[in-house]
């Protein structure tokens, strides 16, 4: 009774804490859940057949594995962990056979347990392989466009103004005179740029670029940035301007409109892209392609006719 009350408790409050922000994670007890039910199944049959020598401890190493086994899918690096923590290798063989079983009957119903929040959170973790149907379309099937561009050299109200409107992570840059692709530069930086006011006046000339935010600048908010709301720019230095040369990716990964998806998943997952810009013949940039529009392209939208629509 007191170990089946123990089950039923700990599993509740497992179930109820996991996902929350406090400092509770799954693995022990989920190996703790695991370890209680194979004991009772162990002293159970230690009940009904008292002329067998079973060994409910056995029993419950045997239900933490599989336990653990069925929630994180997880094989051999489980069965080694085990094997460790009991240091015995006979152990080996029932372990890796219930750890496999549990994974196997886990994944015909379900994803496990990870999978299932991370796409709950709507987080754009990729596969490691992209999904066959990706290889009947192009990268202009789910790029978002039109693309919000910023020129090499923009005023502090425009920066301003977009950014309070706007909450996308990368901006394309282009060229002040024909709008080419020249660049990438995300968020946080035009954030920082904002802050350290590294502005100057449009009657200076420019010929050389010069940064005026520094290293130390950017890695002094690093990881988490301030909002935008935080900035404050007084109403005499709004005309001023910000030269984005010095600070961005001028040499961005880009991919062209006939693109195949699968090839641009490939980059994204290969080089760690947050953003690929997709720019046509004249290398201007028609679109912008992120992690989301991937992971996310299955809710939003619906395959009609061998083409993506809404």
């Amino acid at each position: 009774q007191t170990l089946c009350c123990f089950l039923v408790v700990y599993f509740v409050l497992a179930c109820l804490t996991y996902g929350m922000g406090i400092p509770s994670g799954l693995f022990v007890p989920t190996l703790l859940i695991g370890a209680t039910f194979g004991r009772i199944a162990g002293q159970l049959l230690a009940t009904w057949l008292p002329d067998w020598q079973i060994d409910p401890g056995t029993f419950a190493l045997i239900g933490a594995a599989s336990f653990l086994g069925g929630v994180v899918r997880m094989t051999i690096s489980l069965t080694v962990i085990l094997m460790e923590a009991t240091n015995n290798v006979t152990y080996g063989l029932p372990i890796m056979f219930a750890i496999m079983a549990a994974k196997l009957t886990g994944d015909y119903f379900t994803e496990s347990l990870y999978d299932i929040h991370i796409e709950l959170q709507e987080i754009p973790l990729l596969d490691w392989e992209p999904p066959r149907y990706m290889r009947k379309f192009r990268v202009t099937d789910v790029m978002a466009s039109p693309v919000i561009c910023l020129k090499q050299t923009v005023r502090v109200r425009q920066v301003l103004d977009l950014l309070r409107v706007c909450d996308h992570n990368g901006f394309p840059v282009v060229s002040r005179d024909k709008g080419k692709f020249s660049g990438l530069i995300l968020r946080s930086q035009l954030i920082t740029l904002l802050r350290v006011r590294a502005f100057f006046d449009g009657s200076e000339v420019r010929n050389t670029f010069y940064q005026l935010a520094t290293g130390d600048d950017f890695l002094q908010d690093y990881p988490r940035y301030p909002s935008i709301d935080s900035v404050f720019v007084p109403e005499e230095e709004m005309d001023l301007y910000i030269d984005l040369t010095a600070y961005m990716n001028p040499v961005p990964y880009s991919v062209q409109p006939e693109c195949p998806l699968e090839r641009a998943f490939r980059l994204f997952r290969t080089m760690g892209l947050r953003h690929l810009p997709v720019v046509d013949d004249s290398n201007v940039p028609i679109g912008i392609i992120t992690r989301k529009n991937l992971t996310h392209m299955e809710k939003h939208y619906t395959i009609v006719g061998g083409r993506f629509g809404k």
